[in-house]
């Protein structure tokens, strides 16, 4: 396997690995917790915002994709918020704005659900730590589904990474009311 830097060209099949790992809000422990559906135009937006982003990734092996790591920078994630890119996470451009310094926004993290607990996941963030490191951000933020279910699967992962509940975040989508945790992990 291995871990690189995503490429525009990678957009397609990260919108189809996502596609397959968006939530099904009747029977989400069957698919995935990725609530923001984003398109093709959208991932090649965090991956290109003006130059290329150094925090997404892509884990191959013999050319097939395994998974992906979407993470932004502050400034990456303030420019795409001014651009109006950010889709819908409301709640937490707003706590995020709030910080200070240079820190890690990890947007969505996918696996191929055939590979689960192969330790893909565990392999890219290994890389996005040494990559913060040289960098030197030593704060990161991801935000977890916590209603109307609980991702309990991404909640004990980044806990097992050294992420620490942080607050929780509200934000309306339609009529339904959907919470989310923030976790931060200081490096």
């Amino acid at each position: 396997m291995i871990i690189r830097r995503a490429e525009l060209k990678d957009a397609e099949r990260i919108h189809q690995l996502a596609k397959s790992l968006w939530i099904d809000w009747a029977n989400p422990q069957k698919t995935g917790f990725l609530v923001n559906r984003y398109t093709t135009n959208q991932y090649q937006d965090r991956m290109n915002p003006p130059q290329m982003n150094p925090f997404f990734y892509v884990a191959e092996e013999n050319s097939d994709l395994l998974g992906f790591l979407a993470c932004l920078d502050s400034s990456t994630f303030k420019q795409l918020t001014r651009q109006g890119k950010l889709g819908s996470l409301e709640g937490d451009k707003r706590f995020m704005l709030n910080q200070e310094g240079n820190w890690i926004f990890g947007d969505q993290i996918g696996i191929n659900p055939l590979l689960k607990r192969g330790k893909i996941g565990t392999e890219m963030m290994k890389q996005l730590f040494k990559d913060m490191d040289k960098k030197q951000i030593n704060n990161m933020y991801v935000s977890i589904l916590h209603k109307p279910v609980r991702n309990y699967t991404s909640i004990e992962f980044c806990k097992a990474l050294g992420f620490k509940h942080i607050k929780g975040e509200d934000t309306q989508e339609g009529i339904d009311r959907i919470s989310w945790g923030m976790y931060r992990l200081r490096l």
